[in-house]
């Protein structure tokens, strides 16, 4: 591993809770791609989801929007300020392969997460390109759930699913724990 310590310190911030990483935007924001990402305040009811420690996978400034939503949503998404989040891939990919699961929009960090072969949850708005017209990403297989909303409609009901969906990853781990299988 690349990153020193930074395994035992994953270990250690996630209390035994599901480690999951998180990125809600790309770090180009214009007026049309800012519609394919969603604010981090829409966020909160996954955030939300008990049994399950985030960290931030987002690579461009956004200590403010962090400080927001655990100030508002009691969530704690931990950084990990000493990784370059933006030019450091093998950092990225160290930090990424020791998670369990992966939540993002259609940013690198999907396919760096795919990638280095960690359980990728993808949202994205319809009409993106990685779908090549399917309901999946054909060339990342690592990608095993797909949230896509439509440009026009509310990501609510989505992030309700991909909340649900979290929440019986983290049963389903408990269970299989207590059974010891």
């Amino acid at each position: 591993m690349v990153w020193p310590g930074g395994c035992d310190r994953l270990n250690k911030d996630s209390c035994g809770r599901l480690k999951v990483g998180i990125c809600w935007r790309s770090s180009l924001r214009t007026t049309r791609r800012s519609q394919q990402y969603a604010d981090i305040a829409s966020l909160a009811q996954i955030l939300q989801v008990p049994g399950v420690q985030f960290f931030n996978l987002q690579y461009d400034e956004c200590a403010d929007e962090l400080f927001r939503l655990n100030e508002e949503s009691g969530a704690s998404i931990l950084d990990f300020p000493e990784v370059d989040m933006l030019n450091d891939i093998d950092e990225v990919s160290a930090l990424v392969s020791h998670l369990v699961l992966v939540i993002s929009a259609q940013t690198a960090v999907v396919a760096i997460a795919a990638g280095v072969g960690v359980k990728t949850w993808n949202f994205l708005s319809d009409g993106s390109w990685p779908l090549l017209g399917t309901s999946r990403q054909p060339f990342l297989p690592a990608v095993e759930k797909i949230y896509l909303r439509k440009w026009n409609e509310s990501w609510r009901p989505h992030f309700t699913r991909l909340a649900d969906d979290l929440s019986a990853l983290v049963r389903a781990r408990s269970e299989k724990n207590l059974s010891g299988k």
